[in-house]
C-alpha cells in the first residue's frame, strides 16, 4: 500500500513539474520573443534619429537649437548658479578681489595663484570690474563659465572631427554624455575651475581637422594660447603636440606647439620661482610611492572616486558606502583593476588620437595622486570620501566616457562592445541620480553687495562667499 501511494505521489510530481518546465519554457520564449521585438523598436528609433540628425547637422538653425539646449541642460542641473549667483572661493578672494584692489590693472595677469597663472579668470575680471558692479559680477562670472563648459559639446558637433567620429549621431551622443556627466560638481559652473574645461578644449583645437576659414583659425589660435596661459596642462600637452607634428607633419601643429611650449614655460617659470610648498605628512617620502600601501590607495581611489563615482554619480556612490557602512574595499580594488585594464587596453588598441588624451589624463591624475598623497595619511578615507578633490578626475571620467564611446561603437571585439554596453546602461542610472546637484546655501551676496555700493570711500565691508568660511574683503574706492 505504502508502495503504491509512493508511485502515485511521485506520478503527480512529475505532471506537475512537466507542466511548470513546459510553462517556464513558454515565458522563456515569449520573453525572447519581446527582448527582440524590443530590440528592433529601439534600432528603429535610433535610425530614425540618425537620419534626421544627418538630415538637418548643415543647417545653422541646428547649432543654435543644439546651443539653447546645451545651455538649458548646464542650468538645470544646478539652476541657482543664474537665478542666486554667487562667487566660489578664489572667483571672489583672488581674481575679482585682486582686479578690483588694483582697479582693473592689467598687471593682474601676471600675478600667479598657487604657483602658475590663471590668465583666463584674470581677463573675465578685469572685463567684469569695467562693465558691471559688484551685485551682478558672480552672475557674470557663472554665465562666462557656462559658455566655457558648452564648447567641448558644441565644437565636437563641427565638421573638425568628421574625421575622427565620422557618423554625427555618435558626436550628439557624445555632447550629450559630456553635458550630463555624474560626478562633476566642483567643475559645474565655475570660473575657478574652468582651466579644467579649458584643457579638454585645447586637446580638442589639437586633434581638429584643419579650419577652413579666418574665423576658425582666430578660435584655434586664442583657444590655444588662453588655454596654455591658464593651469598647467600646457607642460603636459607640449609633448603630446610635438608627438602628434612628428606623426602628421603638419606646419599648423607646428604653430599651436611654439603657443603651448612658450606656456608651458611660463608656467613652469613661475611655478619654480613663485610656487608655494604644500603641506606635508610628516612621513611623507618619495620611498612611501612605492609600498602596497599606497597602490591599495591608488586603486581604491581609481576604483571609488573615479569609476564607480562616474557610473553610478556621487549619490550613488555615497547611497553604496551608507549601505555597506563603507566595507566596499573588494569592490573597489576590483573597480580600480578594472579600470587599469580598460586604460590599458585603449594605450595598445586606440586610435592615436584616444591614444594621446588617455596618457594626458593618466599623467594629470598621476599629478593628483601625488598631491593628495602628500597632504592627506589615509588614502582609504579619501576613497570613501565621495566628492573629495573632485576636480582631479574629472578629466579622467570624461577620458573614461570616450573610452566606453570608441568600445562599443569602434572596431573592438564583441567581449570588448558587450563590457561598453553594460558600463554605458550604467552610466544612465548615474547620470539620473546626479542630474541636480544640491544649491548653494544663500549667503545673502545681494545684501552685502548692496552694502558695499552705499558705503563711504576707504570703508572694508567682508563678504562670505562659497564655500561656507571662506571670505572676501573689499574696500572701496
Amino acid at each position: 500500500m505504502a508502495q503504491l501511494l509512493v508511485a502515485l505521489f511521485l506520478h503527480r510530481l512529475v505532471k506537475i513539474l512537466g507542466f511548470e518546465v513546459k510553462k517556464l519554457m513558454f515565458t522563456k520564449k515569449k520573453f525572447i520573443q519581446l527582448s527582440h521585438q524590443t530590440k528592433s523598436y529601439l534600432a528603429l528609433f535610433a535610425k530614425t534619429i540618425d537620419q534626421f540628425l544627418e538630415k538637418h547637422k548643415k543647417k545653422r538653425t541646428f547649432y543654435v537649437i543644439f546651443l539653447v539646449l546645451a545651455l538649458l541642460i548646464i542650468i538645470s542641473r544646478r539652476p541657482d548658479a543664474i537665478t542666486n549667483a554667487q562667487f566660489w572661493a578664489e572667483d571672489g578672494v583672488i581674481f575679482y578681489g585682486q582686479v578690483y584692489e588694483r582697479q582693473g590693472d592689467i598687471s593682474t595677469l601676471l600675478i600667479p595663484y598657487a604657483g602658475y597663472l590663471h590668465s583666463f579668470q584674470r581677463i573675465v575680471a578685469i572685463i567684469t570690474y569695467f562693465s558691471t558692479s559688484l551685485y551682478w559680477s558672480p552672475l557674470f562670472f557663472n554665465i562666462v563659465a557656462i559658455v566655457v563648459q558648452v564648447l567641448p559639446a558644441w565644437f565636437i558637433l563641427s565638421h573638425r572631427f568628421h574625421h575622427l567620429i565620422p557618423k554625427f549621431s555618435l558626436r550628439v551622443l557624445i555632447a550629450f554624455l559630456y553635458l550630463a556627466i555624474p560626478n562633476s560638481f566642483e567643475v559645474h559652473a565655475n570660473l575657478t575651475n574652468a582651466q579644467w574645461r579649458l584643457a579638454i578644449l585645447f586637446f580638442m583645437i589639437i586633434v581638429a581637422k584643419k579650419p577652413r576659414n579666418f574665423f576658425e583659425k582666430i578660435f584655434d589660435i586664442s583657444g590655444i594660447i588662453i588655454s596654455a596661459f591658464t593651469g598647467i596642462f600646457s607642460t603636459i600637452l607640449s609633448p603630446i603636440i610635438a608627438i602628434l607634428c612628428w606623426k602628421k607633419r603638419s606646419k599648423r601643429l607646428w604653430v599651436y606647439f611654439g603657443f603651448a611650449t612658450l606656456g608651458s614655460l611660463t608656467q613652469l617659470y613661475f611655478l619654480l620661482n613663485y610656487g608655494h610648498s604644500r603641506q606635508t605628512r610628516s612621513d611623507f617620502g618619495l620611498i612611501d610611492l612605492f609600498t602596497l600601501d599606497a597602490l591599495d590607495g591608488f586603486l581604491k581611489i581609481l576604483g571609488g572616486q573615479v569609476t564607480l563615482s562616474f557610473l553610478l554619480g556621487q549619490n550613488g556612490y555615497g547611497s553604496l558606502l551608507s549601505l555597506t557602512n563603507g566595507n566596499l574595499d573588494w569592490l573597489l580594488l576590483l573597480a580600480g583593476i578594472t579600470s587599469v585594464v580598460i586604460l590599458g587596453y585603449t594605450l595598445f588598441k586606440s586610435p592615436l588620437e584616444l591614444t594621446l588624451f588617455t596618457t594626458f589624463n593618466i599623467l594629470i591624475f598621476g599629478a593628483g595622486f601625488l598631491s593628495t598623497f602628500a597632504v592627506s595619511g589615509d588614502l582609504d578615507a579619501v576613497a570613501k570620501t565621495p566628492g573629495f578633490g573632485n576636480r582631479y578626475y574629472f578629466l579622467l571620467m570624461v577620458n573614461l566616457l570616450l573610452i566606453l564611446v570608441w568600445m562599443k561603437w569602434g572596431t573592438t571585439p564583441p567581449q570588448v562592445k558587450n563590457v561598453a554596453t553594460t558600463a554605458l546602461m550604467i552610466l544612465c542610472v548615474g547620470i539620473i541620480l546626479d542630474w541636480r546637484y544640491d544649491p548653494w546655501v544663500d549667503l545673502n551676496f545681494e545684501e552685502y553687495a548692496k552694502q558695499f555700493q552705499e558705503a563711504p570711500v576707504g570703508k572694508t565691508i567682508e563678504i562670505p562667499i562659497h564655500p561656507p568660511g571662506w571670505f572676501m574683503n573689499l574696500t572701496k574706492h
